[in-house]
C-alpha cells in the first residue's frame, strides 16, 4: 500500500523504556515501511527520575515523562512523518495532541482485562499475529477507523509488535557500546 503520493507508508513505533534500577526512562521512535524495513530511528537521552519527583507527580509521573518530557520533543525530531503511530503503553496515546497521525495503543487481546468499553476502540485480527486491540485517545474516536483501515493493508504482511522488540534490542546494544544511554 502507498500513500496517494505513490511512497510506501511509513508507520511509527514509539516506547518508553526503563534504563536503570533506579526507574529511569529513555524514549526511542522506529520508523518503518510497511514490510517493516527501517526507514529512521531516534533514541532519547536518558531522563533520570528522583524520589522527590516520584513523590510530588504520584500517579501523573509516567504520562508527563513519556509524553511531555520524551514523546513530544520525539515526535518534533523525526524526519520520516508516519502514516499512524503505534504505541505499546495506554497512556501514550495522549500524544495524539502532539502529531498530524492517529496514535493506537496497540496490545494482544487477552494480554491486560479491559473493563467497560466505548468506541475509542476495536478489535481486529491479522494472519501475522493473534487478534489485536486498536486503542485511541477517546477525543480522537476517528482514529479508530482510520488505524483499522491501515491495520487490515499491513497486518498480514508485517507482526505489528517485533519492531518494539528491535527497539528494545537496539537500545541494549547502545546501552553496552555509549555511556550516554545508561
Amino acid at each position: 500500500m502507498a500513500d496517494g503520493n505513490g511512497q510506501a507508508l511509513a508507520i511509527g513505533f514509539l516506547t518508553l523504556l526503563a534504563i536503570n534500577q533506579e526507574g529511569g526512562r529513555l524514549g526511542a521512535v522506529l520508523i518503518t515501511d510497511e514490510r517493516g524495513v527501517p526507514q529512521e530511528f531516534r533514541v532519547t537521552a536518558p531522563v533520570r527520575i528522583s524520589q522527590v519527583q516520584r513523590v510530588i507527580y504520584g500517579a501523573s509521573l509516567e504520562p508527563h515523562v513519556g509524553i511531555d518530557i520524551i514523546g513530544r520533543p520525539l515526535l518534533d525530531k523525526v524526519e520520516v512523518k508516519p502514516e499512524i503511530l503505534l504505541v505499546d503503553k495506554p497512556f501514550l496515546v495522549g500524544l495524539r495532541d502532539a502529531a498530524n497521525w492517529p496514535v493506537i495503543f496497540l496490545r494482544r487481546v487477552g494480554e491486560t482485562l479491559s473493563v467497560g468499553s466505548d468506541s475509542s476502540g476495536v478489535t481486529v485480527e491479522s494472519k501475522r499475529t493473534q487478534p489485536v486491540s486498536l486503542e485511541a485517545d477517546p477525543q480522537y474516536k476517528d482514529d479508530i477507523r482510520e488505524a483499522e483501515e491501515l491495520f487490515r493493508h499491513i497486518a498480514d504482511s508485517i507482526d505489528l509488535f517485533e519492531p518494539f522488540e528491535r527497539i528494545e534490542k537496539a537500545v541494549s546494544v547502545l546501552q553496552i557500546e555509549d555511556e550516554r544511554f545508561r
